[in-house]
């Protein structure tokens, strides 16, 4: 009996130690998704800056798309190679930091050879109108770049763009990322990189 019990021990301490088993101490990095698009905040320009490891100011009067129901305007573009995992997780989710695990505060990265574009809408002025007035908040932004197509999400639900929002996008280092909005077929885009309209999209 005790020599079965000894050698069980000596099982259990071998197969932990090979890491077959998860261990407690939480990742060094978190990596984000190739297709990652995300929707943080709503947050003022110094969490913005915090989170850059560039910055761009652009004019919200030029760096804008504005539709017949969807308005948007932007302040700032910027570009990461990593961003403090607590401060995203807290933008991206809305949760405390208190609530907020150990796996979760690691830095966030992109995936290789990828870097994330970053741009905030003004948190001290209101958004422009849409052409049309107001109605119904705009959750149909999506985000385009050379990998393809894809929606613009908050914590994996489509949501509007409002006065503080932050998105966050992983492109190829040096690639293109497009906000687009479509109603009625007609499509509009804005350069995430420039902060410039793209006609005739």
């Amino acid at each position: 009996m005790t020599r079965t019990f000894f050698v069980a021990v000596v099982l259990l301490v071998t197969v932990a130690g090979c890491g077959l088993w998860p261990a407690d101490d939480p990742p060094a990095a978190v990596t984000l998704p190739r297709d990652y698009a995300g929707l943080l905040g709503p947050a003022g320009l110094d969490t913005f800056v915090a989170l850059a490891d560039s910055m761009t100011s652009v004019s919200p009067e030029s760096a804008r798309l504005v539709g017949p129901n969807y308005g948007v305007a932007f302040d700032a573009l910027g570009i990461a190679t990593a961003v403090d995992g607590l401060r995203f997780t807290e933008l991206a989710t809305g949760l405390h930091p208190d609530d907020i695990g150990s796996a979760r505060r690691v830095e966030h990265r992109p995936a290789a050879g990828r870097e994330l574009l970053l741009a905030h809408v003004p948190s001290r002025v209101s958004l422009p109108e849409p052409t049309d007035g107001y109605g119904d908040l705009f959750m149909a932004w999506r985000i385009v770049t050379a990998d393809g197509e894809r929606p613009l999400l908050r914590d994996s639900h489509p949501d509007c763009l409002c006065v503080g929002s932050i998105i966050m996008v992983s492109v190829p280092t040096g690639g293109f990322a497009r906000l687009t909005a479509t109603v009625d077929g007609v499509t509009a885009a804005l350069d995430l990189r420039t902060g410039r309209p793209i006609a005739g999209s």
